[in-house]
């Protein structure tokens, strides 16, 4: 399990902040920078232990006044053994997020992360990251900027100033219209609406972790995303604070395209197993619970997603499967701006998880997998990643 890493933040309530201003979902992304000013600029961060420096196309620097609450924050952990984040050939590498996190240099949020079959583009300066992109392969040096801006999504007269991001882990504290990836509180319902800040990502052995922190709930949560056959998520929340946390659900969240209007479920029982269901999904959402404390042939915690008719060998199709034999949720839904997702988790009863402090809860692995051509390549993905498994006889 990775530490999560703590970082400032301001003094007013979890549940009174306004929503952010970061953009980020599978349709939009808005990266803001503001340049130090000349009289704070140094060639390192105050102390020798912090050690951080900005390096990039103007040079070395790091800022030793806080920025403006309008700045972004950008930190990139780089220790010897883990691969650097390169993007329009800035690199910033900060060991200390706590004592020198604002980056003068403008990196890219965005991370590239090439699969087998298709790629994913996360961006990881929201508060938990979130998908851009999940499918047909961009090539070795894509243009993100480029990808992000052509799938931008305009802000609508008597609505919030900026969009709330779909992300893996999405928060009522950003805004968001759909269900929050995160439920819980501790005694007298405190800190039942945290607002995470990234503190720092990293990659290692092809596996994206990022960071973050709401030191007001006295919240950690740490998210890791890898692609290989198949696109695998899971996020770990941490109880940082000195009083017991109440969790309720801790779901994650991947985004589908618009255009993915036909759902494929599976039910059935005893000698009648996946039984095909097809709906259609022009509105609304979709839930499928399990109860039973053990996988069935009821429910099965699987769908597709693709555009009406998709078929065996036809058809731009998205796969999700919760890696797990237990309680479970599942969640598609359409919000009203017309953006899609599925949502899948634990289901876990009242009291069934608290987090005394330092007490951590992991969630299953949600999987994913995507095919331009049809549901019988897309499977592959599944069928591949099951037999790479230690467990695979």
């Amino acid at each position: 399990m990775s530490d999560a890493v703590s970082a400032s933040t301001d003094s007013i309530s979890s549940s009174d902040r306004s929503p952010a201003t970061a953009i980020s979902t599978f349709v939009d992304v808005s990266v803001f920078f503001t340049a130090c000013p000349a009289a704070t600029m140094v060639t390192s961060c105050p102390s020798p232990e912090a050690d951080s420096t900005a390096v990039g196309p103007r040079g070395r620097g790091a800022c030793a006044t806080p920025p403006p609450s309008s700045s972004r924050l950008s930190t990139v952990h780089t220790p010897a053994q883990v691969q650097p984040v390169r993007n329009s050939g800035s690199i910033v590498t900060v060991p200390n997020p706590r004592r020198c996190t604002w980056s003068t240099v403008p990196v890219s949020d965005l991370v590239h992360l090439p699969g087998a079959t298709f790629d994913v583009v996360v961006d990881v300066s929201t508060a938990t990251p979130g998908i851009v992109h999940w499918g047909e392969p961009l090539g070795a040096d894509p243009d993100l900027d480029a990808l992000v801006a052509a799938l931008g999504r305009p802000t609508v007269a008597g609505a919030l100033g900026s969009v709330a991001p779909v992300v893996v882990v999405p928060l009522h504290a950003e805004g968001f219209a759909g269900r929050p990836g995160l439920a819980g509180r501790r005694g007298g319902g405190r800190d039942w609406s945290p607002r995470f800040l990234p503190t720092g990502h990293r990659i290692s052995d092809g596996v994206l972790t990022v960071d973050a922190v709401d030191d007001v709930a006295g919240l950690a949560i740490v998210t890791e995303i890898s692609v290989g056959d198949v696109l695998g998520v899971r996020a770990t929340l941490t109880n940082v604070a000195d009083r017991r946390y109440s969790l309720d659900a801790l779901t994650l969240s991947l985004p589908l395209p618009e255009a993915a209007d036909e759902l494929l479920r599976f039910e059935g029982r005893w000698a009648r197993e996946f039984h095909p269901i097809r709906t259609s999904w022009n509105d609304g959402a979709l839930v499928s619970e399990h109860l039973r404390g053990r996988t069935s042939h009821e429910r099965p915690p699987l769908l597709f997603a693709g555009g009406r008719g998709f078929g065996e060998w036809t058809g731009e199709v998205h796969g999700v499967h919760l890696a797990w034999s237990g309680n479970h949720t599942m969640l598609a839904e359409r919000l009203a701006d017309g953006r899609r997702y599925v949502q899948a988790g634990e289901l876990l009863h009242p009291g069934e998880v608290v987090l005394e402090p330092g007490e951590s809860y992991t969630t299953p692995l949600v999987l994913g997998v995507y095919s331009a051509d049809g549901l019988t390549p897309a499977t592959w993905g599944f069928h591949r990643a099951a037999r790479q498994s230690p467990a695979h006889p």
